[in-house]
């Protein structure tokens, strides 16, 4: 539409809505809760076709409406097969370069043992390589049940501009609509942020030596010392391990 979202200017353009999941009536439901239909907004179905497919039926869909951005929700379906292989990711990726246009690709993460597998689409590199941004999106599971949900985004990648400061967002379901609010992450989404962020917060409440900070934090020694080392706002009392840190008063 246009108008600021969350603090940020957002462009007019019509919006091209691939989805795998929810028929026309479901989605515009939806965005009548979150305000309304914009009236260059177009739900294309997809059918259960994967992109690849079908790209040229959906590169023509997007010039006749003169769409300036594409939305695929979402990709487990739109790479027309197993999108934990490279080959789906590679094929998928094509079929969006084809089209031209800008776009948004809603994925899943898996759910494993391994602490970095939430950090790319279905686990594999490939998918998270082939974007020119990612976010990672984390609902706070203490909201079950509850009228309100907060979720924190984080931006994982950034080819063209760096990657994007972490931010929270706050949706409350009143009375048949939804209404979205910026909020901090801080409390939140703590262990989702990174260890420098952590230290700063720590470190505006008073000095802490090397050993309380890792203590805090539940990180091991090496991963706080080197960041230590990396934050030009930090700075410290002695050399001794047992020295207290300290931000600078310009920081």
């Amino acid at each position: 539409t246009g108008e600021d979202l969350l603090g940020c200017q957002c462009e007019a353009r019509p919006v091209v809505y691939m989805d795998y999941e929810a028929d026309d009536a479901s989605l515009k439901a939806r965005l009548a809760r979150l305000g309304g239909v914009p009236a260059d907004f177009y739900y294309y179905p997809g059918g259960g076709i994967g992109l690849p497919d079908q790209v040229k039926d959906v590169k023509r869909f997007c010039r006749q409406v003169a769409a300036g951005f594409l939305i695929i929700d979402s990709a487990a379906y739109a790479c027309g097969s197993e999108p934990e292989k490279a080959e789906a990711a590679t094929a998928y990726y094509n079929a969006l370069s084809g089209i031209g246009v800008a776009s948004l690709t809603i994925t899943h993460t898996v759910k494993t043992e391994n602490r970095e597998s939430d950090k790319f689409p279905f686990g594999s590199h490939f998918w998270h390589l082939g974007a020119r941004q990612t976010w990672y999106v984390q609902a706070d599971e203490e909201d079950e049940g509850t009228e309100t949900l907060h979720l924190g985004l984080f931006n994982r990648k950034g080819n063209e501009r760096g990657r994007r400061p972490p931010f929270g967002i706050r949706l409350d379901f009143i009375d048949g609509r939804i209404e979205i609010t910026r909020e901090s992450i801080q409390e939140r989404f703590e262990e989702k942020l990174g260890l420098k962020v952590r230290i700063r917060k720590l470190l505006a409440q008073g000095k802490m030596t090397r050993a309380e900070l890792v203590s805090a934090l539940g990180a091991n020694d090496t991963a706080v010392s080197s960041a230590l080392k990396r934050m030009p706002d930090a700075s410290n009392e002695g050399r001794s391990p047992h020295s207290a840190w300290y931000l600078k008063a310009d920081s």
